[in-house]
């Protein structure tokens, strides 16, 4: 079981938010080749922080999430599952 300060650096710690949008990690990596669709980002995203594949409902939580928008929005929805993904309690509790 984590501890609170664990859990309260995760939540509102810049050290995770470095990590989540560096120019050099794995998600700005990923989001500048062309050859990665969304659904194949999510997967990447779930294997790497959960050590399993997305089910169906969480690929399409995302990737409705970022539609047709332009690519802003879509780093950003990323972003913010990638964030979510680390504070999620199948994370805290397996991490």
């Amino acid at each position: 079981m984590p501890a609170i300060t664990q859990t309260m650096h995760l939540i509102s710690g810049d050290t995770l938010q470095r990590q989540i949008t560096a120019n050099n990690g794995n998600l700005a990596k990923w989001l500048k080749d062309p050859a990665l669709s969304n659904e194949e980002v999510v997967k990447r995203l779930f294997l790497s922080a959960l050590v399993r594949p997305p089910d169906e409902r969480e690929i399409s939580l995302v990737t409705t999430s970022i539609g047709t928008k332009g690519p802003e929005v879509r780093k950003q929805v990323f972003e913010d599952t990638l964030w979510a993904l680390f504070n999620a309690k199948e994370f805290i509790y397996n991490h």
